[in-house]
């Protein structure tokens, strides 16, 4: 029993986002994201509790900047729906040689597919669904804990499925 503490600064972003609308049906839209995870550094944890009593561990993330790209579209289908629909890429800051249990992430593939459905001049509901593809990865590390040294083997894999229901409500 004890008590830990992490103090994290989270790294900054660039976006950058662009909208067209071809006609009044149908329109395009693409996001570029930048994010330096390479200023996270070192994760201090102060008073963890292992096997060995209270330590201090520091964890080297050795994390690389990375970037996420998204291109979608929407479709005015008639007066009340809109269908919409995006794929992206997003670029893991895990390295192969530094990749854990702790932060086991890998490049990903994303795909989605939604529908808008507008009540009235001022209310609409979204709903959406995304997949995404996950790269299988090998892990092989060693890190130092505290007065631990631990090992780890094998491979992680992962695709993750994401529904969503938005109301919303312009107040003017």
């Amino acid at each position: 029993r004890g008590r830990a503490k992490l103090h994290i600064n989270l790294p900054p972003s660039t976006i950058f986002s662009i909208d067209h609308a071809f006609n009044n049906k149908f329109s395009m839209m693409g996001t570029a994201t930048y994010t330096r995870w390479q200023s996270m550094g070192t994760l201090n944890i102060t008073g963890a509790v292992g096997p060995t009593g209270s330590n201090n561990i520091n964890i080297t993330q050795k994390l690389r900047n990375s970037w996420r790209v998204i291109l979608g579209s929407a479709y005015q289908l008639t007066n009340i729906f809109t269908i919409r629909s995006s794929v992206g890429y997003d670029e893991s800051p895990v390295n192969n040689r530094t990749r854990n249990l702790m932060l086991p992430d890998t490049n990903r593939y994303l795909i989605s597919a939604g529908l808008g459905y507008k009540i009235n001049d001022t209310m609409s509901l979204d709903t959406g669904y995304t997949h995404t593809f996950s790269q299988h990865e090998k892990i092989n590390n060693t890190q130092v804990y505290g007065n631990e040294t631990v090992t780890t083997a094998g491979s992680v894999y992962n695709n993750d499925d994401y529904f969503g229901l938005q109301f919303n409500w312009l107040m003017t």
